[in-house]
């Protein structure tokens, strides 16, 4: 089970063969059919093909196998962002954390979620449940600099996202993507994009070599800030060309699939200048996306880089409904608190 759920996340998470990672989960479950952990894979996998019914069916029926795993709450919760439902998405997220209350990752994630939303004492309430169980730990950190954010803490979290940069933290709960790009958003927003990439580069050299992709993901997250770094401090020729190589490294380890979706998608685009490509693919990928699914999203393409799309009269309306969407749900969310089971 472990090797075949193991093959099953590579297909499905790393070379987007979705189909085949579920004709995986079905021989697994002919073998064992009461094997929990297949049924969780197959929602999981069902759910990215956006057949959520038979998602919710196999992740239901994976909790009912084994009502002590967690991450089938969990991926529960995941499931509920894509429908857009918020509160339940929350809710999930609760009681995998009550399933395992020593599982810090689950607590950082509603955390995360809440420090999103804008309800900076309810992520705190998490994020303590974090640091007490893993003080100092990659997710810890990131937990911490989503709080800095909450706060309006700025220099703090520029100093938190940086030193997890220097460190390297590891991919855990997306750690060093949300530190690279949380530094890059901050630096580019205050026009301080060469101090960012000279950074980047003093950590990791081979980031500024655009022949070859830089190891890891921890480089692979830099050589792509990098690129949206020299928009501003080298012009968009240069970024442009940076661009291409990057593309093309991606290519040969068979990881480009990952820019072609959403805001990843429409930088080809928008780097060439394509600003009508650019904000359909905003329109049709990216802010398409339910509220709950990413709650920041509208703070992405709040960035310098997308200023030339996000003045678009279709991308500034889309914005601002996604903007009401997310007040209300955020309203629904302080109602769904005063439940018992949140108190």
């Amino acid at each position: 089970t472990f090797i075949r759920s193991t093959v099953v996340v590579w297909m499905n998470n790393f070379y987007n063969e979705k189909e085949r990672a579920l004709q995986m989960t079905n021989a697994g479950l002919l073998v064992d059919p009461l094997d929990a952990f297949l049924h969780s894979r197959k929602g999981e996998v069902l759910a990215d093909l956006e057949r959520f019914d038979e998602a919710r069916i196999s992740m239901n029926r994976s909790i009912e196998l084994q009502p002590g795993y967690a991450s089938a709450y969990s991926k529960m919760s995941t499931i509920m962002g894509q429908l857009n439902d918020l509160p339940a998405k929350l809710d999930w997220a609760r009681q995998a954390v009550e399933v395992d209350p020593e599982d810090h990752e689950l607590a950082s994630a509603l955390a995360i979620d809440f420090y999103m939303l804008g309800l900076p004492e309810e992520g705190d309430r998490w994020a303590n449940r974090v640091m007490a169980l893993a003080p100092g730990s990659d997710v810890a950190r990131q937990t911490l600099l989503f709080g800095h954010f909450s706060h309006g803490r700025m220099a703090e979290a520029e100093a938190t996202a940086k030193s997890m940069i220097a460190d390297q933290v590891s991919p855990r709960q997306g750690s060093i993507w949300d530190a690279v790009f949380s530094y890059q958003q901050l630096l580019t927003k205050d026009h301080r994009d060469k101090e960012g990439l000279e950074f980047l580069e003093s950590v990791r050299p081979d980031v500024a070599d655009f022949s070859e992709l830089a190891a890891g993901q921890q480089g692979t997250a830099m050589q792509w800030a990098a690129v949206m770094m020299a928009h501003q401090a080298h012009g968009p020729e240069v970024s442009r060309e940076r661009w291409a190589m990057f593309l093309a490294n991606m290519e040969k380890t068979g990881g480009a699939w990952w820019t072609e979706d959403g805001e990843f998608a429409l930088m080809e685009p928008l780097i060439n200048g394509d600003l009508d490509a650019a904000v359909q693919i905003a329109l049709d990928m990216g802010l398409s996306r339910p509220v709950a699914d990413w709650i920041s999203l509208n703070e992405v393409y709040r960035q310098p880089i997308f200023e030339p799309i996000t003045t678009d009269p279709r991308v500034t309306a889309r914005l601002a409904e996604r903007d009401q969407e997310l007040a209300e749900a955020k309203q629904d969310v302080l109602e769904m608190l005063q439940r018992p089971a949140w108190q």
